[in-house]
């Protein structure tokens, strides 16, 4: 399975798991998860995406784990969230991913450093810039980003 369908899961309101895990997936539709709040968690992990539309997880406010390991994903822009911030999850997995450690995923060193230190792991790694590829995420510096000034 490549894609999914706008609205296939509507009408869902009480799904309280939903695992996409291993399958296919280059894309997914921005309502895809409309009035899904009672949804704790969410597995995307091992499929192909490589972009993920803003929104798409902001109606997800019961979401307390995030699985997105293993994709194709070069940034996570905080405009996927929209008011469900990854901040308030008890899980938010990205290691896997082809991460471009540039200002696009900034707000990540922005959030909570508490959070930061029990919800990502140190396994997370840059695929560029040059010099900060191959470095696991827990070591990067606001000042090396140069973008939380």
């Amino acid at each position: 399975m490549t894609s999914l369908a706008d609205g296939v899961f509507q009408g869902l309101f009480n799904l309280i798991e939903l695992d996409l895990g291993q399958n296919s997936l280059v894309i997914l539709p921005r309502k895809l998860f409309s009035n899904m709040a009672n949804l704790e968690i969410l597995e995307l992990w091992e499929n192909r995406l490589s972009w993920l539309p803003d929104e798409i997880f902001s109606d997800l406010s019961g979401l307390t784990k995030l699985y997105l390991y293993d994709n194709n994903l070069a940034t996570i822009q905080e405009a996927v969230f929209h008011f469900n911030h990854p901040s308030n999850f008890d899980i938010f997995m990205i290691h896997g991913n082809p991460l471009m450690c540039d200002k696009q995923i900034c707000w990540i060193l922005k959030a909570n450093n508490a959070w930061l230190e029990v919800s990502v792991e140190a396994w997370v790694y840059c695929a560029g810039p040059p010099s900060l590829a191959v470095r696991s995420f827990s070591s990067w510096t606001r000042h090396e980003l140069q973008c939380c000034k």
